[in-house]
């Protein structure tokens, strides 16, 4: 945190490491390596918004302190998978918060990366989920106000030639696929979760998942 002469704080900064513990050293290593590049900030982009901090002018009216918060949380871990979810969100004097999602998910008994096409029966699996993630946001869509044709911004998702891995999750319930603002709703909706119960995911996902 920084304050200014004042006495008002101005500006803060959280992130987090991750520990890993499982039977595996070897195992824990890899998955540990790779979620520290991928949460690796950039300090120029710390400084950066800590400078305009300093020099932004906090007499304005409902003037509000900058800040750049990254935390992840995990959302299943077990004798297979690990799997988190994370939002970095920062504010730098805009009319709201910038708001990114992403997600991490591990094999815990080799140390890879799972991508969807790894945890999937098929690869030609995708478009039977992406009919399956169309329906969970149909329910939802009128409470979240869904903009019209988000069944066609799903469907180009899952039609996308690479094996995508950082916009969805495990859960203990289920699979789930995030949206992040302004992709298939408007900013006040948040972040829209489409959530796919294992129980509807059979002959789609691989069964050690």
């Amino acid at each position: 945190t920084v304050t200014n002469e004042d006495g008002l704080q101005i500006y803060r900064s959280s992130s987090q490491s991750i520990q890993l513990t499982i039977r595996d050293p070897e195992v824990a290593n890899a998955i540990t390596l790779d979620f520290l590049n991928r949460v690796d900030i950039n300090t120029e982009t710390l400084n950066a918004l800590r400078q305009a901090a300093e020099e932004a002018d906090t007499s304005v009216p409902y003037w509000s302190e900058y800040f750049y918060d990254r935390l992840h949380q995990p959302t299943r871990l077990d004798h297979s998978v690990l799997s988190l979810y994370g939002e970095t969100i920062s504010y730098g004097g805009e009319n709201h918060p910038q708001r990114i999602c992403s997600a991490a998910n591990y094999s815990t008994i080799t140390g890879e990366v799972l991508t969807l096409g790894s945890i999937l029966y098929h690869i030609d699996s995708k478009s039977d989920l992406a009919e399956l993630v169309i329906e969970s946001l149909d329910a939802i869509a009128d409470e979240k106000y869904l903009i019209d044709g988000y069944d066609d911004a799903v469907r180009k998702r899952f039609n996308r030639d690479e094996s995508f891995d950082e916009d969805w999750y495990f859960t203990t319930e289920g699979l789930c696929f995030f949206f992040a603002p302004y992709e298939i709703a408007p900013y006040t909706s948040g972040v829209i979760v489409a959530e796919v119960p294992y129980d509807k995911l059979s002959g789609i996902l691989a069964d050690e998942f």
